[in-house]
């Protein structure tokens, strides 16, 4: 097999000996870094790709007719409905798979082209039936053909991009993403000065599609063949991916149900202005979604069996992707219509109404991307079931109630199913990561209010003071920028006053991010907050600071030693009496060196030593053999004195005598 090339500023430093093992499963030393550096790196790209699809619509829309736009749109239905049981879930699955890697990864690739062949000739096949749907239009049926090509060129890109995401390999958002928007921009601008019309955008779809593809396989390195597929293992991917697929194709249902009622029920028209207006309005959803799934995912794979790394993951990343999407969620309320109408045009000013009308899409996606993706990488994706349910009831009936209201009733119901999913998706993930309520409802609260506060002090300014959409193209531009900006700077302000932990959380993971830190005991994306309260001089360091274990030049038995614990002072009283003073005595024997105090030296004795033995004084003893004291020093045998005598094991049950006891009693 041959090796998978390393590249640390990508990779996040990994050694080629980390990655020798096994090329599908990376190393997790320095995970934390490699995931913001994956998330920077996710965020540049995606703001390359959005600003190239932003562009590339803007032209679009001021070159095709409204009319044009909705035929490629209600052309694709089906196209986007098949491209979900093409993918089959088996990219997912082959991220979360831990064994067996490279015989999964060939078994997903022959599933992926399989169903890719299929469903590309059920859409070929269902061309006649979209004319009819559509009122006899033929070109509905013509694009609707024409674009089955692509699902056979999505199946071939499910595995080179699934085990891309895999490594940790962040280059291909770097690369892949850009292109893939660069081309379809290229191409379709260009065919559509050249009068191509709709075809100009199937044209241009297929390109794009062609690009991911030869870009993916470049850069995965991997080729079909080295083994054999396995039954039994598309059993277990299957298994795991079947509830993602379930999920998938109802929401891919909902969306055809959602166009194809537009289209049929108002007009074709009418579902241009809707492609358009959600392709602007789902602009901060689709950022988390990219980033978030393409880094939560695998990190939250990898860290769900740690408790605490999960549960604090889980926070942080739901506490990013929450702050960042509160504020454009209200700039789409407050500046959705004027934006629309400064951008694309007047006749696109119904897509405004829908832009402003679905503006809780973001938030909602914020939720579920961090709920879906912590039930997907603790491996409990039998939980999206009650998530897929939901979405039947509320987004199909939600619609059916608000379509008589036109595209503000659409873009209400879109609002209504996001956030009502996304809090369902954090409620079933809450348990996994071990989050309690309170702490749920921490995160979520502040950013809503500041949000709220700043969204409705800007709309107002906006709708009776500036007009934006009044003005001609530059100064509306300009006017919506600072409205933007104004909208920023009040929702920091007031999330600061309601919540300053939650600013201080972000800037420092900023501020972490920018200094190279790694931390490779975080779990997803994110920088460990910065404490509350800390005492003045406060060093997080020192208590890192590992055990120092110092020698001792003897040992405990060598030596006893009597300490006397220190004791505050007494505070200050009324004096004492005087004490008075003692009668006077004999004059104490001047001590030998084994009796000085405090410490006691000893020759080393055996754990089975006897304990001290205090001998009373004798009255008299009779001097030595060398006519000094009795104790050989000069002293008066006959004064009184205590001698602490060490009784051992190994000599007399009785206390010795003097001369015995210094040996020099001859």
């Amino acid at each position: 097999m041959p090796e998978t090339e390393v590249d640390p500023p990508f990779e996040g430093g990994a050694s080629p000996q980390e990655e020798a093992p096994d090329e599908h499963n990376p190393s997790l030393q320095g995970l934390g870094s490699r995931l913001r550096r994956g998330a920077q790196f996710a965020a540049v790209a995606l703001i390359f790709t959005q600003l190239i699809s932003l562009i590339q619509t803007v032209f679009v829309a001021r070159l095709l007719t409204v009319e044009e736009i909705g035929v490629f749109t209600a052309g694709t239905l089906f196209a986007n409905f098949a491209v979900t049981i093409a993918d089959g879930g088996m990219r997912a699955a082959l991220i979360q798979r831990e064994e067996d890697v490279e015989k999964a990864t060939e078994t997903a690739f022959w599933a992926s082209l399989f169903t890719g062949v299929i469903m590309a000739g059920l859409t070929l096949a269902a061309s006649p039936l979209m004319t009819l749907f559509f009122d006899n239009d033929e070109m509905v049926g013509l694009v609707c053909a024409a674009t089955c090509g692509t699902l056979l060129i999505h199946s071939l890109v499910n595995v080179p991009e699934a085990l891309l995401q895999r490594r940790f390999n962040f280059k291909r958002r770097l690369v892949v993403d850009p292109l893939t928007a660069g081309s379809f921009a290229v191409v379709t601008v260009t065919l559509a000065f050249a009068g191509f019309g709709v075809w100009g955008m199937v044209i241009g779809l297929y390109a794009s599609q062609l690009a991911t593809l030869i870009s993916c396989w470049v850069m995965c390195k991997w080729r079909p063949g080295k083994t054999r597929p396995s039954y039994r293992i598309w059993r277990e991917l299957a298994n795991f991916s079947f509830p993602l697929i379930v999920s998938n194709l109802t929401d891919r249902s909902r969306d055809l149900v959602q166009q194809g009622l537009i289209g049929r029920t108002l007009d074709v028209g009418a579902l241009g202005q809707y492609r358009y207006g959600r392709r602007i309005g789902v602009l901060p959803g689709t950022a988390i979604i990219q980033v978030a799934s393409y880094v939560l995912f695998p990190a939250f794979s990898r860290i769900a069996s740690d408790a605490k790394r999960f549960h604090d993951g889980f926070l942080r990343s739901l506490r990013a992707l929450w702050t960042a999407t509160m504020p454009f969620s209200a700039m789409l309320i407050a500046l959705g219509q004027p934006m629309i109408v400064v951008l694309l045009g007047e006749e696109w000013r119904p897509a405004g109404l829908f832009v402003a009308a679905m503006a809780g899409y973001g938030p909602g996606a914020a939720m579920s991307a961090i709920g879906m993706e912590s039930i997907k990488g603790a491996g409990k994706s039998r939980r999206i079931h009650v998530i897929t349910g939901l979405s039947i009831v509320v987004g199909v009936g939600g619609l059916l109630l608000l379509l008589p209201y036109g595209l503000v009733g659409v873009g209400i119901a879109v609002s209504i199913d996001a956030v009502l999913g996304g809090f369902v998706s954090l409620v079933l993930a809450r348990d996994l990561a071990k989050v309690s309520w309170r702490e749920l409802f921490r995160v979520l609260v502040p950013a809503l209010v500041a949000a709220a506060i700043a969204g409705v002090a800007v709309g107002f300014l906006e709708h009776t003071v500036v007009h934006s959409d009044q003005l001609p193209i530059l100064l509306g531009l300009l006017a919506l920028a600072g409205e933007t900006l104004l909208l920023l700077g009040l929702f920091a302000g007031i999330l600061y006053l309601i919540d300053p932990s939650a600013l201080r959380e972000i800037l420092s993971a900023v501020r972490k991010r920018r200094s190279g830190g790694d931390d490779e005991d975080q779990g997803a994306e994110a920088a460990e907050p910065e404490p509350e309260d800390e005492p003045v001089g406060w060093r997080r360091d020192l208590l890192d600071a590992p055990t120092v274990v110092l020698a001792l030049p003897f040992f405990a038995d060598d030596v006893a030693t009597t300490q006397v614990p220190r004791r505050p002072a007494a505070p200050a009283g009324p004096p004492r009496p005087p004490v008075p003073a003692r009668p006077a005595g004999p004059t104490p024997p001047p001590h030998g060196p084994l009796l000085d105090p405090p410490t006691t030296a000893l020759d080393p004795v055996s754990s089975l030593d006897a304990p001290t033995t205090a001998v009373a004084a004798t009255p008299e003893h009779p001097p030595n053999g060398n006519g000094n004291g009795s104790n050989g020093n000069g002293s008066n045998g006959g004064r009184s004195r205590l001698v602490s005598v060490v009784t051992r094991r190994q000599g007399r049950r009785t206390p010795p005598t003097d001369g015995d006891e210094h040996g020099d009693g001859s």
